[in-house]
């Protein structure tokens, strides 16, 4: 998963409420293994406002979503990259401090966010918990791919699963 640390944008997939696909490109962060919430599954944050319509799709509780994650080349030997399934929610749903730390980890990546993050801003954080990844790393052979399945983290979030 090293990967998912070494990038910064994200396309993420969402659905509206008819059923049509919609991609949008998002900086991110993953929050570390070891920082709260402590859970199997990666967690990435990206900062959005409610009303663009990726963040619309989403609403206020967990939704399924999906992710690409790809490193940029015009070598086919060197192409790498992550096709990511979970949910995505807003952080401020989560309990207790989690949503200010959750800030803390973005900010350490992306420090220029910090002026739209708080204040008065409507902008807000959203986690993309990853409960399947698809890794792709052609160093490994062309076509070869290693699949990863993650238990739910919701309990520890405590938050609601997804409906």
């Amino acid at each position: 998963m090293k990967l998912l640390e070494s990038r910064w944008v994200l396309s993420l997939a969402t659905t509206d409420p008819e059923g049509r696909p919609y991609a949008t490109p998002l900086f991110y962060a993953v929050i570390p293994p070891d920082a709260p919430p402590a859970v199997e599954s990666p967690i990435l944050l990206f900062a959005s406002h409610p009303r663009s319509s990726h963040a619309a799709h989403i609403g206020d509780r967990p939704s399924s979503a999906a992710a690409s994650i790809q490193l940029e080349t015009r070598i086919l030997g060197r192409v790498r990259g992550a096709q990511l399934r979970g949910s995505v929610f807003p952080a401020r749903i989560c309990g207790g401090d989690l949503p200010r730390t959750l800030l803390s980890v973005y900010l350490r990546r992306h420090p220029v966010a910090a002026g739209v993050l708080g204040g008065d801003s409507e902008e807000q954080l959203y986690l993309f918990v990853v409960n399947w990844a698809k890794m792709t790393d052609n160093r490994w052979g062309i076509g070869e791919h290693r699949t990863c399945v993650f238990d739910p983290a919701w309990s520890r979030l405590k938050i609601a699963p997804p409906v």
